[in-house]
């Protein structure tokens, strides 16, 4: 569920609600080990080979014409939804040819073994893109972290995007 608002009093800022079911917590074996992946209805997961596989929402914004980025901020309040879990760490691209060798996921060592938040960030910013003379902002929301040495796992059930956008006069060169 999102929402969107332009206020009258910061009329060059876009704020924008995304809104997350809670997630679903469920043990999984992959060879010999025992991991917990973790499910958000409409956020598929996502991740590079040996990273934690995490829940993921594309977001995308319509930007005002004549404008461009000046700043993104997300907000919002984490609740702590596990402790001491292993999340399934995300597998290679698999080759579609008869007889494919089975490939087992195997966690990054170094990245399993940290301290810090992963993947740190509530969004990626994917880029700016134009479709039929509008502007369109692309971000990769991350409504869960986790922190691979302790096993927490942390929940956002809303993200709250601040777009601000300095007015500026430029000539689209599509149109």
């Amino acid at each position: 569920m999102t929402s969107t608002a332009i206020s009258e009093e910061a009329p060059d800022t876009i704020i924008m609600t995304y809104s997350f079911p809670s997630p679903l917590i469920t043990p999984i074996s992959l060879g010999d080990n025992l991991y917990h992946q973790v499910i958000i209805q409409g956020a598929p997961c996502s991740g590079n080979p040996g990273e934690p596989l995490l829940p993921t929402k594309g977001a995308y914004l319509l930007l005002p014409a004549d404008t461009t980025i000046d700043s993104i901020t997300i907000t919002g309040e984490r609740t702590q939804v596990g402790s001491g879990l292993t999340i399934v760490p995300c597998g290679a691209p698999v080759p579609l040819i008869p007889n494919a060798p089975e490939v087992v996921p195997q966690p990054d060592q170094l990245l399993y073994q940290s301290n810090e938040e992963f993947p740190g960030e509530l969004f990626s910013e994917v880029g700016v893109y134009q479709f039929r003379g509008y502007s369109i902002l692309v971000l990769l929301l991350s409504p869960v972290q986790y922190i691979p040495a302790t096993g927490d796992v942390f929940y956002y059930p809303s993200l709250t995007i601040t777009v601000s956008l300095p007015k500026e006069l430029h000539e689209n060169v599509m149109y």
